[in-house]
């Protein structure tokens, strides 16, 4: 740092400060510098005073000590540390703008909790060459204190230190401040002084601050003269008001300037007039006023007016003016205002005068219009601006800004104050509306998912950045602002391409490159840049709009990706594909296409060049133009669809082809952008088909004549059987022969339904069941038995329906026999249902008799029964008996499921 400790800090009342404590406390303490010089220092205990800091050797230690305690210092912290010498020292560094500009130490002592170790300080005595009693002498009159003592000591010190730095921090900004102000009053100075023209600087109240040496020649006044008065005292009285109207409308545009013609007054009491020209630099650094550069063109003139404003000069000005000009007594009082107070305020001027302006005031404006402004003119005799609401007679409150300034008398005693009040409500709406225009404005920047960055156009350095710009590089507002945007960049060579273009152009600008994120990352970002320029054309600043596009760019090679897919499918599909645009115009078709209609290029197409024109049927084309998909089979003679002249048709090439139509939309919803045309010759499939169906029909035929055969067969075996049965006398015997003949019709029956079925691999259960159990009952001659069969619609082939069937059979003939004795009749009762998807329940029951208890249907010496147990296990299925009333049968069995 450049300044002294002591630049920064009152080294004499902070000695005076550590004097007191150390009087209080005991403790000693001193400031030490960076260069080892004490800067403060309280009453040191001799031990380090005439022993430890006056020996070469102990100094030596004690500078080590210092050195190490304060290596590891940290900004409002203490460090304790016992030195080389054997005592204990505490260190505070004293930091300002962030560098140690010295250290605040505390000691020597000892605590009162370690024993002192004489023979240690005996020898280091000796060492040193002190004498040994003195040392020892110095050593127990050195400090002793508790670590409790020492602890709060610390605590205050850390307090004080801290005190000491935010004073040092204060004093150095108005040091720097000062010497920047001194640098560039200088450099004017210069300016000034040296300068042909008059030059007059006056601050933003009017107050003249500097004067050049041309201008006080030309009127005759030493500087010292001019120097803090105010330039509306010179100037003549008829021109007063003028100029201080010039000046408020100066004053509200920086940047803007003034040319008029105004009498200033001369040192010996005469105005000489001057051409001005006035410039608003308030917002310059360096001037910080209004600069006037006046040009005497008195002898111009040749005339010299020297008028004194009357009163009624006065009311005559301001009564026509919109601004309300009032006159105040020394007590602040109205004993004047202008008639314009009507039509801001409503008030009559009468009614204001003798009043306090006060009393109309809002009350939360009082602070800022204070009571004793009328005392601050009279003391300073300089004018002053203020805003503030004033209410109006209705009662509402209304923006003013007032400008107050003394009224002098002839010996320059001021008699009153003259104010200029100015409604300034519409502005203060503006300035409201500005400022949630500006909110709104950083809302929606903030709330974009782009990063949005200001770039200053002379050096590229950012100047500010919104939240999204963060979040996209990783860094904070502060790591970004201030440095150059290309260190995002990765492509420094694109970046070189496009910079004289960015700042060079008032049209966006647009490209892509890569950038890094802090992480290290790097991703493609598109950057749109427009450069904004102020009303001079001159380039103040650029928009920078950086966006992510790294989903973009995977969203685009996926396109690319799959137009490339799209392009490989297209090539080798085996089906003819066809694109159409949106007016049904041919763009291209693929080589299985070409290969069906037998040319090497879509020119050759003729009559296929149109969708209108091609082989759509007229049903289909309504349809497929108004985006629906169509799928029909034609057939087309190629020879008429390649040659468009029927003279040049060779003879007819017909073949069969199956066509897709398919609208594709990609804009719109409403309209189809193209069509998708699938074509696949299928005359060979056609053909094969017929083939297969005539096969077909061959192999039902010859399947319809097998199962007529064998259920012939079968009944010539039950015939044979019959007329077997009719010479048998034996009872038993004939009643077996019934049995098989019951059985092979059975079989018989199914080849019989399967022959008069349209379907040859199932049968039809419902039907089946009902000519079977009619059969039996009807050939046992028991017409008085009630049949009830509840079947769902259940189809089985012909493995599984012939076990089923004997099942039935056996069962029905069972009950038909042993259920009811001779003609009683009675109730059988079947039913065939599914149970989920592939089982089924088969149900025999009747109301006879029933089976005795002594016998196990499982194992019976009776072939019926054990065929039916025989049936169920062929059948993978289960079967079980249920007695009492009557006789109930359940088979359980699955099956595949139905083709």
């Amino acid at each position: 740092m450049q300044y002294k400790f002591s630049d920064l800090i009152d080294v004499h009342r902070l000695k005076e400060l550590l004097n007191k404590l150390y009087n209080i406390t005991g403790i000693p303490a001193g400031i030490i510098d960076n260069n080892g010089n004490v800067i403060v220092e309280t009453e040191w205990p001799d031990i380090c005073a005439k022993f430890h800091r006056a020996n070469p050797l102990t100094a030596d230690r004690c500078l080590q000590s210092d050195l190490d305690i304060i290596s590891n210092l940290i900004q409002g912290e203490s460090r304790e540390h016992k030195c080389k010498n054997g005592l204990w020292d505490i260190a505070i560094p004293i930091t300002i703008s962030g560098e140690r500009i010295a250290t605040l130490f505390i000691g020597q002592f000892f605590y009162d909790d370690e024993p002192i170790d004489l023979d240690r300080f005996r020898s280091q005595a000796t060492e040193s060459g002190f004498n040994i009693n003195e040392y020892i002498e110095a050593i127990h009159k050195a400090p002793v204190h508790s670590r409790k003592k020492i602890g709060e000591a610390i605590e205050y010190y850390v307090s004080l230190v801290s005190f000491i730095c935010e004073t040092g921090l204060s004093n150095l900004k108005h040091v720097e401040a000062e010497k920047n102000i001194r640098d560039t009053n200088e450099r004017f100075k210069i300016l000034l002084e040296n300068s042909l023209e008059c030059i007059v600087v006056v601050d933003k109240t009017g107050i003249m601050r500097d004067i050049s040496p041309s201008f006080e020649r030309v009127m005759g006044y030493d500087k010292n003269e001019l120097r803090g008065e105010s330039c509306f005292k010179f100037f003549k009285p008829d021109e007063l008001s003028r100029n201080i109207e010039l000046f408020k409308k100066l004053m509200e545009t920086p940047g803007c300037d003034v040319r008029l013609e105004t009498s200033f007054r001369h040192n010996d009491g005469t105005y000489r007039i001057f051409e001005t020209v006035a410039r608003n630099l308030i917002d310059v650094s360096m001037i910080n006023g209004i600069v006037i550069n006046a040009y005497d063109i008195t002898n111009i003139k040749k005339t010299e007016e020297a008028l004194k404003m009357t009163e009624e000069t006065f009311r005559v000005i301001t009564e026509n003016m919109r601004d309300v000009i009032s006159l105040r007594d020394r007590d602040g009082k109205y004993i004047y205002i202008s008639p314009s107070v009507k039509t801001l305020l409503g008030y009559d001027p009468e009614e204001l005068i003798g009043k306090d302006p006060h009393y109309f005031v809002h009350p939360d404006d009082m602070g800022s219009v204070p009571k004793n402004h009328v005392e601050h003119l009279f003391s300073t005799g300089k004018e002053f601006t203020i805003t503030y609401r004033t209410r109006k007679k209705s009662g509402e409150y209304v923006w003013f800004e007032t400008i107050m300034q003394p009224i002098m008398d002839d010996k320059g005693d001021m008699v009153g104050l003259q104010t200029s009040s100015r409604d300034i409500s519409d502005r203060k709406k503006a300035e409201e509306e500005i400022k949630r225009s500006k909110q709104i404005m950083e809302k929606i920047i903030s709330s974009l998912n782009e990063g949005i960055f200001i770039i200053d156009p002379e050096n590229r350095k950012i100047l500010d950045v919104n939240k999204k710009g963060e979040d996209i590089f990783g860094y904070s507002r502060d790591d970004l602002v201030g440095n150059n945007l290309l260190f995002l960049n990765m492509d420094h060579k694109k970046y070189e391409q496009h910079k004289k273009n960015f700042f060079g152009s008032k049209d966006l600008i647009d490209f892509e490159t890569l950038m890094q994120r802090k992480n290290g990352e790097i991703f493609p970002a598109e950057h749109l840049i427009r450069p904004l320029y102020n009303d001079e054309g001159k380039m103040e600043s650029a928009i920078v709009v950086i966006r992510d596009i790294t989903e973009r760019k995977k969203a685009e090679e996926s396109i690319i990706e799959s137009k490339e897919k799209f392009r490989n499918i297209f090539a080798s599909s085996p089906i003819g594909i066809a694109l159409y645009n949106e007016n049904g115009e041919l763009i291209e078709c693929n080589d299985a296409g070409k290969k069906i209609f037998g040319i090497t290029d879509v020119s050759q197409l003729g009559g296929l060049r149109s969708l209108y024109d091609a082989f759509t049927p007229d049903d289909c084309k309504n349809r497929i133009f108004s985006g629906h998909m169509v799928k029909y089979q034609v057939d087309v003679d190629i020879n008429k669809l390649k040659y468009q002249n029927p003279e040049n048709i060779p003879g007819a090439k017909n073949i069969k082809i199956e066509v897709t139509v398919k609208p594709l939309f990609i804009k719109t919803r409403s309209i189809p952008d193209y069509y998708l045309v699938l074509v696949e010759d299928i005359t060979q499939r056609i053909m094969a088909e017929e083939k297969i169906k005539s096969s077909l029909q061959e192999k039902e035929l010859l399947l319809k004549e097998v199962h007529h055969r064998v259920k012939n067969n079968m009944q010539v075996i039950s015939s044979m059987l019959n007329l077997q049965a009719n010479s048998i006398n034996d009872p038993v015997i004939d009643e077996m022969f019934k049995d098989s003949c019951n059985r092979i019709r059975s079989m018989a029956l199914i080849h019989e339904k399967l022959y008069m079925s349209s379907n040859l691999a199932q049968i039809d259960m419902a039907d089946y069941l009902r000519s079977l159990t009619t059969h039996l009952i009807r050939s046992s001659g028991k017409d008085r038995i009630d049949l009830t069969i509840n079947t769902d619609k259940i189809f089985l082939d012909i493995d599984t329906a012939i076990p089923c069937g004997l099942i039935v059979n056996e069962l029905i003939s069972n009950s038909l026999k042993h259920a009811f004795t001779g003609n009683t009749g009675g109730a059988i009762k079947i039913d065939f249902y599914r149970s989920g998807d592939k089982s089924m329940v088969l149900s025999i029951e009747d109301n006879g008799a029933g089976i005795p208890e002594s016998i196990d249907f499982r194992n019976t010496i009776t072939l019926g029964l054990q065929l039916v147990n025989s049936l169920a296990e062929q059948l993978r299925g289960t079967i079980e008996l249920i007695k009492n009333p009557g006789t109930r049968f359940i088979i359980r069995f699955d099956v595949k499921a139905e083709k």
